[in-house]
């Protein structure tokens, strides 16, 4: 089969038989997302446009020594996954004629190359860095978030988590527009709505209200939340993000008046076996 003119890898893949496209599918399996593309390029260039084949089961030793006609040459990563390509079909068993792959692989041990691989890209999946926090976490910045304290530092602290985390606020709105003139009278307004502040952030607004205007608000949100981990004792940096995409995992709504809380026991009470929000459980109990 002649050479065909270059294509573009979906071009390509639309000429190949279907035998070939769930092949080289299962090849790609054994690797990461962020390299499949390339993978799957590099494969299809070599299939079609390199050996001139439309069906991988047509592949044989002549073509691999066609492609790799020097044993010592150190491979670059294209050639790597193309090596490996060659390698997964004869080891197993998608070619017709397998003949000369044995003087080179030993089938069993080879095939385990792939199992690794396999089982790395699994091991990188359960690895993968949380973008949330974990139960173990909320419990030792809790005990943070718990300490009654006088101190701004610590204030600022408390602050930031239950306004991301309880209220909701937005990262940017709290670092940008949340000051002591938001605060009056036990309430904190924002442009959106109000909401009654435990007695312990009404000192500290009192504090801030006192210093000058660039420092009465959180500004430093980053900092101040990284410094909540580290007093947390957390082995990983804490980001304001992880705060609001905890609170988005950890949100529960009330079957009653369809609003969102946290799923701390302190939001939430039983009413005749059924849990509800506290607001609805008080009006329920009335009733």
């Amino acid at each position: 089969m002649a050479i065909r003119d270059i294509l573009s890898s979906d071009d390509v893949e639309e000429l190949l038989t279907e035998n070939s496209k769930q092949v080289i599918k299962m090849f790609l399996e054994y690797y990461g997302e962020n390299s499949k593309a390339n993978m799957r390029s590099s494969v299809y260039r070599l299939l079609y446009h390199e050996l001139g084949k439309d069906n991988v089961s047509e592949v044989n030793f002549e073509d691999y020594l066609r492609i790799f006609p020097n044993k010592e040459k150190k491979l670059s990563t294209q050639e790597s996954y193309r090596k490996n390509f060659f390698k997964f079909l004869y080891v197993f068993d998608y070619m017709k004629n397998p003949l000369g792959f044995e003087t080179i692989w030993i089938k069993d041990r080879e095939k385990r190359q792939f199992k690794k691989s396999e089982q790395l890209e699994e091991i990188k999946k359960r690895t993968k860095p949380r973008k949330t926090l974990t139960i173990e976490e909320l419990l030792s910045i809790q005990k943070v978030i718990e300490i009654d304290s006088t101190k701004i530092d610590t204030l600022k602290m408390q602050f930031c988590w239950f306004a991301i985390f309880e209220l909701g606020l937005d990262v940017n709105e709290v670092r940008s527009n949340i000051t002591s003139n938001n605060f009056f009278d036990g309430k904190l307004y924002t442009n959106e709505d109000s909401y009654k502040l435990p007695k312990k952030f009404h000192y500290m607004f009192e504090m801030l209200s006192k210093r000058d205007s660039n420092y009465n608000g959180f500004a430093t949100i980053d900092t101040i939340i990284e410094n909540l981990g580290q007093l947390a004792k957390l082995d990983r940096k804490l980001l304001p993000s992880m705060l609001k995409l905890t609170r988005k995992a950890y949100m529960v709504t009330c079957g009653n008046c369809d609003n969102e809380y946290t799923n701390l026991s302190h939001n939430w009470l039983s009413v005749n076996n059924r849990i509800v929000c506290t607001d609805c459980a008080e009006i329920l109990k009335k009733n």
